[in-house]
């Protein structure tokens, strides 16, 4: 399948190899949290009762692996981004990943202690508005420097950033790139739910660390003299 793959698209290969692998280990967590509570096996209700009865540890790792999971899925989207780079007037349009960006304007704005131009960009899927981005470049006096600062919109299955660049007063033109990063938020949701899946172990009462437990010391008799 990935031979295929390659010698029909040319890759990314790795990338597919990647996704399989996230797919098999999520399929895995599911398959052994399914064979812990005999799914199918036995009446659903049997299978919730089990299911209620399993140490935390079991769900914080079945959480924690498919977290890894999610992460992979998000770390692998990169190998599909798509970036354009182009000098663009207000106005004008774009086109990327299904999504339409028009330049509306560019103007200063400024900061607590910065300057900046900031631009309004607004995002269009099938002729229907989806959002108004702002980006920026930042001036700084104390000390000198220059940054930018990036618009970002997420849908949870992809990031679109749109990024100010410079302008060429000439021409009237600004230099905007714009990137479409898909799974990227799922880089974010796997390290929570990994966190999360930590917790959810650690409460279990088998991994409780604490002073033990003392009992009632019995009393001790005391000695009889010898007659």
């Amino acid at each position: 399948m990935l031979a295929t793959w390659y010698a029909v698209t040319a890759g990314p290969v790795l990338a597919v190899l990647a996704i399989g692998i996230a797919i098999w280990l999520l399929l895995g967590v599911a398959t052994d949290l399914a064979e812990r509570v005999a799914l199918g096996r036995v009446p659903i209700a049997d299978s919730l009762r089990r299911a209620r009865l399993l140490p935390r540890a079991t769900w914080g790792m079945a959480i924690a692996h498919g977290a890894l999971a999610i992460a992979i899925i998000g770390m692998t989207g990169h190998a599909w981004q798509i970036e354009d780079i182009r000098a663009i007037r207000p106005g004008d349009r774009l086109d990327i990943g299904g999504y339409t960006l028009i330049l509306q304007s560019v103007g200063p704005a400024p900061g607590p202690n910065y300057r900046a131009e900031r631009g309004a960009v607004t995002v269009e899927r099938s002729g229907r508005l989806v959002t108004t981005l702002f980006p920026e470049k930042r001036f700084y006096e104390n000390p000198v420097m220059e940054t930018t600062e990036a618009a970002i919109h997420t849908t949870g299955l992809a990031d679109l950033y749109v990024v100010l660049g410079e302008r060429n007063a000439e021409a009237g033109t600004w230099t905007l790139r714009t990137y479409l990063n898909p799974f990227a938020p799922w880089i974010w949701a796997g390290a929570v739910f990994m966190v999360l899946g930590g917790i959810v172990s650690l409460t279990d009462r088998r991994y409780r660390v604490g002073a033990p437990h003392r009992s009632a010391s019995r009393a001790v008799p005391e000695s009889v003299a010898a007659e």
